[in-house]
């Protein structure tokens, strides 16, 4: 453990203990960077975890967490105390105050509304969805050709969360749905500095922004609309949400099932298709993790196609995904803003102040991960998990807030792998390293190009 998480062995008075003890780049250091930061912030925080310690002083009112122990405590021990980061401020303009966004006790009920949808069992029914769009697409592949793995991956994980949450075919009756969100997130996540700053001018991408959001909510309401007209009952969580306000009367409420689906759309295929490039492509990259992921695939599903029912025994298979989200995890970085002082090692944190951890620091923190940037899915086998502190790794958050939708995760990227290596071998066009955008969510920069070979 770094020397800054002991820096007060005998702390004085809470009113002389000050932000200040932490160490952080200087101003000039911090100008510099941020050329740097805009083109990988990720280069940068790892050198300031390296040369600061454990918490670094980015700003006179932003401390970054990097150890396991501090996390915890973020997540934990001072989450009441905590707001939602002010990075999510763009996102809830867009996806409205869903379970990303939202704060609690609003939290709390919405949480508690939509688990439902997340239980075991029917999540083990959804994976019989999974496995039909992959193979859909699987069988749309032809031998020797090219193909974008984001784009392809973007494709299945929208069908299969429209699917499974919303009784909507996006491939079929409901082909406006996907186009419009299709267009919604590729405006959403157009790199632009300092887009948030620039939203309501007459600029070409908040043009876009905005037109895609329009259409994006006539087709969501509309939706809304003619589910509430037919009140049939399809188990999934649009009848649940319509089933409540059902109950409590509509007034309002198509606002709030408006921004559930938004946000469970947007969160529920975007991070999914991000780690599901970066698996394919890492193991591209690897053909002896590779070759042994296929076999077993071979001898757990044979030729018969995946099936939830052999979720439980594909372990390799779940490491890979595991490995592939230490190095790559979908959410990036998490933050919290104070809302309420308290003392963090002997050292008053005052109310305004954002504490943020980043998962793709803490994911190659050598102290818990020895020679980090190799991948390597052994990392998790049990014995090998067991030896690190639980927030080493954390890829879907922790404490009351962790992802709802991580079974669901799990699932579907195991069955993805699955189905894909059960038909098909990859080759990366390039071998140039990937570069990565981060946004809300990790994702690539450029296409990423592998040509197809069947087995």
């Amino acid at each position: 453990m770094h020397d800054s998480l002991q820096s007060v062995e005998a702390s004085p008075p809470e009113n002389q203990l000050r932000q200040s003890t932490f160490l952080g780049p200087g101003s000039l250091t911090r100008l510099f960077d941020l050329f740097r930061f805009w083109n990988n912030p990720f280069d940068m925080l790892l050198n300031y975890a390296r040369s600061y310690g454990d918490v670094v002083s980015l700003d006179r009112n932003v401390l970054f967490l990097n150890h396991p122990d501090l996390v915890r405590d973020m997540f934990t021990t001072n989450a009441s105390k905590h707001l939602r980061g002010p990075g999510l401020e763009s996102f809830k303009r867009v996806f409205g105050d869903g379970l990303v966004s939202s704060e609690d006790p609003r939290h709390v009920k919405q949480r508690h509304l939509v688990q439902p949808a997340f239980l075991r069992d029917r999540i083990a029914d959804y994976g019989r969805f999974m496995v039909h769009y992959a193979s859909r697409m699987c069988g749309e592949w032809e031998e020797g050709k090219t193909i974008d793995l984001h784009k392809e991956m973007t494709r299945v994980t929208l069908a299969i969360i429209c699917k499974t949450l919303f009784d909507a075919d996006i491939l079929g009756e409901d082909s406006d749905l996907g186009a419009s969100v299709t267009a919604l997130m590729e405006a959403f996540f157009h790199p632009v500095p300092f887009g948030s700053y620039f939203e309501k001018l007459p600029l070409a991408f908040a043009r876009r922004l905005k037109d895609s959001l329009a259409e994006f909510d006539r087709v969501i309401y509309r939706k809304i609309r003619a589910r509430r007209v037919d009140a049939r009952e399809s188990g999934d969580l649009l009848s649940m949400l319509l089933q409540v306000s059902s109950t409590e009367g509509s007034d309002g409420l198509d606002q709030e099932i408006r921004d559930h689906c938004a946000t469970l759309i947007a969160a529920g295929h975007e991070t999914t298709a991000s780690a599901m490039t970066f698996a394919l492509y890492l193991l591209a990259k690897c053909p002896d993790v590779a070759n042994r992921l296929y076999a077993e695939v071979k001898g757990v599903v044979g030729d018969s196609s995946p099936d939830p029912e052999n979720f439980p025994n594909l372990v390799y298979t779940r490491r890979v995904f595991a490995e592939t989200m230490r190095l790559y995890p979908p959410i990036c970085a998490v933050a919290r803003t104070i809302k309420e002082e308290y003392v963090l090692k002997g050292c008053l944190l005052s109310a305004g102040t954002v504490v943020q951890a980043c998962q793709y620091t803490m994911h190659r923190d050598p102290r818990f991960f020895p020679d980090p940037q190799r991948f390597d899915p052994e990392r998790f086998a049990p014995k090998a998990q067991a030896s690190r502190p639980k927030y080493s790794y954390f890829p879907f958050g922790g404490g009351a807030r962790y992802c709802i939708g991580e079974n669901f995760a799990w699932m579907e990227g195991v069955l993805l792998l699955a189905t894909i290596f059960q038909r098909w071998r990859m080759e990366l066009v390039t071998s140039s390293a990937i570069e990565l955008q981060p946004s809300i969510s990790l994702r690539p920069k450029k296409p990423v190009l592998v040509t197809l070979f069947r087995r």
